[in-house]
């Protein structure tokens, strides 16, 4: 009777709130994966402005010592030393005029 009913009643109560904290944990995944797609988005942007090749193409060089190192100060050149300069399109054979 009664005792069976109560029983009843709360197993249905149990199990709303169990399809309830169902919903909520899906929307919380859904949530979450679309926050870590949105970053994931994002870094790869960051990295692909930091790529060389996007460098080069904003107009950016490289340009190298004959032995293959990169300079990063005229200090690191003599005046005569023949470098090669990197661009977006090609690359350029030089010799410094001032180091």
């Amino acid at each position: 009777g009664r005792l069976q009913r109560a029983t009843l009643r709360q197993q249905a109560w149990q199990g709303e709130r169990l399809l309830a904290l169902g919903r909520r944990l899906v929307a919380a995944a859904l949530t979450e994966r679309q926050q870590r797609q949105q970053r994931l988005a994002a870094l790869a942007q960051a990295l692909q402005l930091l790529d060389p090749g996007q460098v080069l193409q904003r107009g950016y060089s490289l340009s190298y010592r004959a032995d293959g190192r990169l300079l990063r100060a005229p200090g690191e050149v003599e005046s005569g030393e023949r470098i090669e300069v990197v661009l977006a399109h090609g690359r350029i054979a030089a010799r410094v005029l001032a180091g």
